[in-house]
């Protein structure tokens, strides 16, 4: 099984939890980073 999951707080994603999805995590977390909004990440193409 693999997923990813993320948070958003005041329209920001804040947090990323990822099992057997290393990649994903680490580009969530480049978003994060980067201060993108809940709606960016969800358009990701990952």
């Amino acid at each position: 099984r693999r997923f990813a999951a993320i948070y958003g707080r005041a329209g920001r994603i804040v947090g990323v939890l990822g099992f057997n999805r290393p990649r994903h995590v680490m580009r969530y977390r480049a978003l994060i980073e980067q201060g993108a909004s809940f709606d960016e990440a969800l358009a990701a193409e990952f």
